[in-house]
């Protein structure tokens, strides 16, 4: 018996955190005939945020699209968040098979900040809006941000000591 599909929506809700960028993350099913960018709102429980992105997407467990998208700032500051330490885009290695083995929610985050980065530099429409703070740090972030595969970028941000 084949299982039945799922899209699920993931959104990484972002703010600025010193010289880093905060995250919370929230996830939810893409309801019946609902267009993701409105489920990507519905579940951050905005409905104008200053931007609301699709920055990627990947296949988990049998069956199920996770579509990911950044919103920002957050409209809920005081909720807890993730700092975003040692940002690194994960990549398989591998052109031809381009999921990495491994990928965590800051890895995703990471992406989703790099992505952002760049249309704040290349699309008019983002670029209208990437200013202040927030937009400062996620800069500043990409731009210091390594990409590798999931050992070699840990093995990057590991104390010297922790490499012996």
């Amino acid at each position: 018996m084949q299982s039945e599909s799922a899209i699920e929506v993931e959104v990484l809700v972002l703010r600025a955190s010193g010289a880093e960028v905060g995250y919370r993350t929230m996830r939810g099913r893409l309801q019946e005939g609902e267009d993701p960018d409105a489920g990507a709102l519905r579940i951050v429980g905005t409905s104008a945020p200053e931007l609301c992105h699709s920055t990627s997407w990947r296949f988990e467990r049998p069956g199920t699209v996770v579509l990911s998208y950044a919103v920002l700032p957050d409209p809920q500051p005081g909720e807890p968040a993730l700092p975003l330490r040692s940002p690194s885009v994960v990549c398989s290695g591998d052109p031809g098979r381009p999921t990495p083995p491994v990928l965590h929610a800051h890895h995703v985050v990471a992406h989703a900040v790099r992505h952002l980065a760049y249309l704040a530099e290349h699309d008019p429409a983002i670029a209208a809006v990437a200013t202040g703070p927030l937009w400062s740090t996620i800069r500043a972030v990409a731009e210091r941000m390594p990409t590798g595969t999931h050992p070699e970028v840990h093995r990057r941000a590991a104390p010297a000591a922790d490499r012996r």
